[in-house]
């Protein structure tokens, strides 16, 4: 007798683990268990918007000439690298696992969601996710994926800009303060000599620079408008600044205001004595200042409202 259960205990084990194997290989298949699997999969060479959404921003990538512009800033150029990163993550991002939340845990990930959705450049959607707007770890992060059900573990080390300026080719100008040989501010002039900290009046009284060479060094600007679309009848010329290198570029900057708003035109050229790789920045760089006007925020537009000479 003890023989004869022995041997049922022993099929009823065998066919358990049969059983649980069959359930192992059904989810294994089903599009549930995905682990390994693109989180895009229909993402190809063919996209041509990038949409992303938050509680806070709207932005869409828009590509043209392979290269990826803001339309919400009159098409100038998105932020080089985390537009790369963006189609890295949409072309190669893979999927960990599915994951079991509890409402608490969801509430928890996925009180600010973001939101990514692409299309190709006949405006066809190829995917949409829901991303938590809190991280697993620094390079994962939680997912709802759309045409599959539940919340999987996914890929994703991007830290998305929350202001919408940092979406934008940054910054306008970078001038490192000792590079500055000449500084015109409308009529008045000051220079000075290679290694020099000082700067001189045409009248030899000394002059320094009160405060603008951070300004200078990171000039970020807020938004952007087309030369076609901006209006310098509704924003007059109220100030030009003319900055020359040691090594030969000059520098335009031209602020319009109206009321509070302060806009500012960028132009770059080279003097007669400039060097080789002063014409090759300028050949690289200029499409992205000749045809734009950049808003500054009010701290920025202020101090270079308010430097004289």
């Amino acid at each position: 007798m003890s023989s004869h259960y022995t041997k049922q205990a022993f099929i009823l084990f065998i066919i358990s683990l049969l059983f649980a194997g069959f359930i192992w290989l059904f989810n294994a298949n089903t599009s549930e268990n995905v682990l390994g699997n693109r989180v895009f999969e229909n993402a190809d060479n063919n996209i041509s918007s990038i949409i992303f959404e938050s509680e806070r921003l709207s932005v869409t990538l828009d590509k043209s000439d392979n290269m990826w512009r803001i339309r919400q800033a009159d098409s100038y150029f998105a932020n080089h690298a985390l537009a790369n990163a963006l189609v890295k993550f949409i072309n190669y991002a893979k999927i960990y696992r599915r994951v079991e939340m509890t409402e608490e845990e969801i509430k928890k990930y996925f009180s600010d969601n973001i939101t990514i959705k692409i299309a190709d450049m006949n405006n066809q959607p190829l995917g949409k996710i829901i991303l938590s707007s809190r991280k697993d770890t620094p390079k994962t992060a939680y997912a709802q994926i759309e045409g599959k059900e539940g919340i999987f573990k996914i890929e994703e080390d991007i830290v998305f800009p929350t202001q919408f300026m940092f979406w934008l080719q940054q910054p306008l100008l970078n001038l490192y303060p000792a590079a500055i040989k000449s500084l015109r501010i409308d009529d008045e002039t000051v220079t000075r000599q290679r290694g020099s900290k000082y700067f001189y009046r045409e009248d030899k009284s000394p002059y320094s620079l009160s405060g603008i060479e951070k300004t200078l060094n990171n000039l970020e600007f807020e938004t952007v408008i087309s030369a076609q679309n901006f209006d310098e009848a509704l924003y007059p010329l109220v100030k030009k600044y003319t900055i020359t290198t040691f090594d030969g570029m000059e520098i335009e900057l031209n602020l319009f205001r109206k009321e509070q708003e302060i806009w500012v035109q960028q132009k770059i050229s080279q003097t007669t004595l400039s060097t080789p790789a002063i014409s090759d920045y300028i050949k690289r760089n200029d499409f992205l200042y000749k045809y734009w006007y950049f808003k500054l925020s009010p701290t920025t537009g202020n101090i270079l409202m308010q430097e004289k000479i």
